[in-house]
């Protein structure tokens, strides 16, 4: 059972994939919502949340990643084939690690601080070795649905897997994960590849700490936090919401806003009397 002093965190953030859907020779993690590129709006939400160390994991468009966020502080690793979610962390050198694990993607512009520290609570309050970080979207489309049993998680069933019933539930697996980097070590490397595209995925690290008995759990937030970018149209939503943001707060400190609809300020814009 994870212990509950104070642990330092660790994050690793998923940022090797090309972003085919994109449609778009910048990667994606690099196109900008509201001015910044995704992938700093991630960083930035992590280190408001009290990381203590942040690793990312590139692979397409390596170099121009780097040039970005290492001048972040954060340190890169490449993921030399790109063979699933759970090799990517691999790469990431997670043996190194130590206290608790927050494992996401660099394609979730709207994630914020506050509901990085809200799942990290909820973690160590539920005493969870591992927790998956869900939400509850309209059209689950081709995301992993969050099967439970009396409230308990009870599985995660891709949608290519799921049947009739569970096509119908619309709480979905955000990609988003905390866990002990024992839990992280002791079971990673027990991942197969023995599905139809051959990858290892981190999904499946889930029903391992749960068939040795430790204690997994799904932890709910708002929607937004789960919103990745893979297309322009996606991108164009992000920076809707991001702009909304941004304006709802200068207006909350005092700035005259005649239209917040039509007005577009961009993140490290700072308004004065």
């Amino acid at each position: 059972m994870a212990p509950q002093e104070t642990r330092p965190l660790s994050v690793i953030i998923l940022a090797a994939g090309k972003g085919t859907r994109m449609k778009s020779p910048l990667p994606k993690v690099l196109h900008p919502a509201a001015g910044t590129p995704i992938i700093k709006k991630v960083i930035d939400a992590v280190k408001g949340a009290g990381a203590s160390e942040i690793r990312i994991v590139v692979g397409h468009g390596e170099a121009l990643v780097r040039k970005v966020v290492e001048p972040m502080g954060v340190v890169c690793y490449p993921q030399q084939n790109q063979w699933g979610t759970a090799d990517a962390v691999k790469a990431a050198d997670p043996g190194s690690l130590k206290g608790d694990v927050l494992i996401l993607a660099g394609d979730h512009p709207l994630i914020e601080p506050s509901d990085i520290e809200f799942i990290l609570k909820e973690f160590k309050d539920r005493r969870c070795d591992l927790a998956v970080v869900s939400t509850v979207v309209k059209n689950p489309g081709k995301f992993g649905r969050i099967v439970r049993h009396k409230g308990e998680l009870r599985a995660i069933v891709e949608a290519a897997d799921a049947g009739a019933d569970a096509l119908k539930i619309n709480e979905i697996n955000t990609g988003i994960y905390v866990m002990t980097a024992e839990t992280l070590n002791d079971y990673l490397p027990r991942i197969q590849n023995h599905n139809s595209k051959q990858e290892y995925y981190l999904t499946e690290i889930v029903s391992i700490t749960q068939e040795v008995g430790d204690k997994v759990d799904a932890i709910k937030v708002r929607q937004s936090v789960g919103f990745g970018v893979n297309t322009q149209e996606e991108l164009a939503r992000a920076t809707r919401k991001l702009f909304q943001r941004k304006n709802l707060a200068l207006m909350e400190e005092g700035v005259l806003m005649i239209d917040p609809k039509t007005t577009y300020v961009e993140d490290e814009v700072t308004v004065g009397p």
